[in-house]
C-alpha cells in the first residue's frame, strides 16, 4: 500500500513542478465547427501545440524573446 501512496505523491510533485494546465471552453452552438474539427484530430494536444508553434515561427518569436520579457 505504501508503494501506491509514494507513487501518487511522486506523480503529484512532478505535476506541480513541471506541468501547467490550460483550458479552452467552446460554445456548442457557436463553436460547433471548431469542436467538429478538433474531434476529427487524433491528437488534439499535439495539433494545438503544432498550430501555436507554427504561428510563433511565422511571427519570429524565439525563447530569447520570452526570456527578455521576463526580465522587464
Amino acid at each position: 500500500m505504501k508503494t501506491k501512496e509514494y507513487d501518487y505523491r511522486a506523480t503529484q510533485k512532478y505535476i506541480k513542478e513541471n506541468l501547467r494546465n490550460i483550458s479552452l471552453m467552446c460554445n456548442k452552438k457557436y463553436d460547433d465547427d471548431i469542436l467538429v474539427w478538433l474531434d476529427s484530430q487524433d491528437n488534439k494536444q499535439g495539433y494545438l501545440k503544432a498550430l501555436i508553434r507554427a504561428d510563433m515561427a511565422r511571427q519570429g518569436f524565439t525563447r530569447k524573446d520570452n526570456e527578455q520579457e521576463g526580465e522587464k
